[in-house]
């Protein structure tokens, strides 16, 4: 941050994805705002028993604030509460464990340039938490929906509905870690990382998230298509990444 925004003063709205110790009583916040992308900041006193912040900067709350920049970090000057998902998400082991991935995979990105797309992952972070407080959907399902959009928003591709080759909507057939799915002419000729072939119900599963047909989702019995659709995304992911995301191996003891 340069030195010559030190005077700048936003208000955005933000989610809360993490924070860290800083000194005796303070802590830096990490949050994805709706129109600045990824921000770190300083919440001076935010440890204190008696903060003014309260409870307000715990991980999945979403609130209104106001942040002044500084050489280095921004201020956390002001925040309010708009969504309170700390406590239904922290109730339930299997919808935090979901919750801890879709942060880690969003802080992972890294900062998205203000404007659209740090909106839009914004609004589909805010989505997928909200789908986990209230419990109305399977939080594998939830994991599955957000990734895909996430990382295709990312512009790693995984779109399920296309080759990532030929952008063929046709006979989708093979999986890569490196490239995602392929149809089958683009599959046979894939000679880098092709893995099995994808079952006709793990593409129709993982087209339903992506697109968000939760009747065709909620309407599968078991978890068997949930389970093989997100070995492959995140599969594809650590491939992207190049490292593994910790939340991703507790999820897969979990469910």
């Amino acid at each position: 941050m340069s030195s010559s925004a030190s005077s700048k003063t936003i208000f955005d709205q933000a989610i809360v994805l993490r924070g860290q110790k800083l000194g005796d009583a303070d802590k830096i916040v990490i949050l994805l705002t709706r129109n600045h992308g990824i921000v770190h900041a300083v919440a001076k006193g935010a440890r204190k028993t008696t903060s003014k912040f309260g409870g307000r900067l715990e991980p999945f709350m979403l609130v209104d604030v106001s942040l002044t920049a500084g050489k280095d970090l921004y201020t956390l000057t002001q925040v309010q509460t708009v969504r309170a998902y700390t406590s239904p998400i922290m109730s339930d082991y299997s919808a935090y464990l979901a919750g801890l991935a879709l942060i880690e995979l969003t802080e992972s990105l890294g900062k998205f340039e203000e404007g659209e797309s740090s909106n839009q992952l914004f609004v589909m972070l805010a989505g997928a938490l909200s789908s986990l407080s209230s419990q109305r959907l399977r939080p594998l399902d939830i994991v599955n929906a957000y990734f895909l959009r996430a990382i295709s928003l990312a512009g790693w591709g995984m779109n399920p509905t296309v080759c990532s080759h030929c952008g063929s909507s046709e006979n989708l057939r093979w999986f890569s870690a490196e490239a995602g799915l392929l149809c089958e002419n683009c599959g046979r000729l894939e000679v880098l990382n092709v893995s099995k072939p994808v079952s006709e119900e793990t593409l129709h599963y993982l087209s339903d998230v992506f697109l968000g047909r939760w009747e065709s989702v909620t309407a599968i019995s078991s978890q068997h298509s949930a389970k093989i659709a997100y070995g492959l995304i995140s599969t594809f992911v650590h491939w992207q990444l190049e490292k593994p995301l910790k939340s991703l191996a507790l999820i897969e003891k979990e469910f």
